[in-house]
Order: C-alpha cells, then structure tokens, then sequence
C-alpha cells in the first residue's frame, strides 16, 4: 500500500508554493527525513517519495 500526502494552496499564491516546494525538496531523502521516518517504521527501501515525486 502506498501512502501519499497533499498540500493545498491558493492558485494565486504562486510564490509561496515555490517556496514550500523549494523547502519540501531540500527536506525529502535528507539524513533528518529518513531519520524521523524510521521512527514510524519504515525502512529506507520504504522512503521513496523523494525518487518519485523531484526525480532524485
């Protein structure tokens, strides 16, 4: 089973989701993200959003 999340934003706020999306790329895959997942039980064969959603 695959689990996805999701963020809404307003059309308009353009800036801002580059921003948010700038932050969240810099996060996904990072030793902190891998990190704090782990502790909800996955493994790192688990984590891979980061792959899938920026191509990493």
């Amino acid at each position: 089973m695959s689990a996805r999340g999701a963020f809404a934003f307003a059309k308009s706020a353009t800036g801002f989701r580059r921003r948010f999306d700038e932050a969240l790329r810099s996060q996904l895959g990072s030793a902190w993200h891998r990190s704090m997942m782990a502790r909800y039980g996955f493994s790192p064969d688990d984590l891979t959003l980061d792959q899938v959603a920026f191509g990493r």
